[in-house]
């Protein structure tokens, strides 16, 4: 996940965080990107730079992260990102 950084801090009711996360695979293509809070999907793009709006934060500390899937079915998960909504 490129955005927002772990730590970062958004404010608003409700709260709009834009994800996005760059992916790659030397041998063959990423056809999708798909961003969890938990065990729950927020949502997933299949076009780069696999950007995700999702408006319905309440205030809170958010640990999130994305999965991404290449043409053949392998994926990969990211580091977990900490969001801070205020």
């Amino acid at each position: 996940i490129t955005a927002p950084v772990s730590g970062a801090t958004v404010s608003g009711q409700p709260a709009r965080v834009t994800l996005t996360a760059n992916a790659s695979d030397p041998e063959g293509i990423i056809t999708r990107v798909e961003y969890f809070l938990g065990e729950v999907s927020m949502g997933s793009s299949t076009v780069a730079p696999f950007t995700v709006t999702w408006p319905f934060w309440t205030p809170g500390s958010y640990s999130v992260v994305a999965r991404a899937m290449d043409n053949l079915g392998a994926t990969s998960f990211s580091a977990p990102v900490v969001i801070n909504v205020r």
